[in-house]
């Protein structure tokens, strides 16, 4: 469900992939509490799941009216458990950067380049929603490198070497330092 962060990237000319982070919990801890919102942290499992699309979503759309066969599009799944601390340092930063999210009046999207889309739910505000395109520097460019640094650490791949928890929620921390108040 992503409620402690979610990050969907779009490239302009490639599959789409997303992170999303979030708790586990058996329906035998569900049954035991009376209902899920009961289930003690302790009893939940965190994950972080990283989804990605076979060929573009975005690119596959038919566009202008245009008709095209059916495209069928495979969607694979790399689930990675983590703890419930990297959990919560996630949803801290997602929660503060989204906070200062604002909207500009003219879309400033271009041709290449890859949108970033983050939300997080956050208790008493519900879900908080945010995009940015391919972003140079600020606050945006390290809030994308931190999660493609996340989506790395899932699928345990070239660009995770030196990667661990506690390495993740370090940097968490620094970001989360770095963002002004709203």
């Amino acid at each position: 469900d992503g409620r402690f962060g979610r990050i969907v990237v779009r490239p302009s000319f490639e599959n789409e992939f997303c992170l999303s982070v979030h708790a586990d919990i058996s329906e035998a801890s569900i049954k035991k509490h009376d209902g899920w919102w009961m289930v003690p942290d302790a009893e939940k499992t965190y994950v972080m799941t990283v989804t990605t699309a076979s060929k573009s979503i975005w690119g596959s759309i038919p566009q202008n009216g245009e008709k095209t066969n059916a495209t069928v599009i495979q969607v694979s799944r790399t689930d990675r458990k983590i703890s419930l601390e990297l959990a919560v340092a996630i949803q801290r930063v997602w929660a503060k950067a989204l906070h200062l999210t604002r909207y500009p009046s003219v879309a400033s999207n271009g041709l290449d380049g890859t949108m970033y889309q983050f939300s997080v739910w956050v208790r008493g505000l519900g879900e908080l929603q945010g995009e940015t395109w391919s972003p140079q520097h600020g606050l945006p460019r390290d809030l994308v490198t931190i999660g493609i640094d996340l989506i790395a650490f899932v699928r345990q791949d070239a660009n995770a070497r030196g990667l661990t928890e506690q390495n993740l929620i370090k940097n968490l921390e620094k970001l989360e330092s770095k963002i002004p108040k709203a």
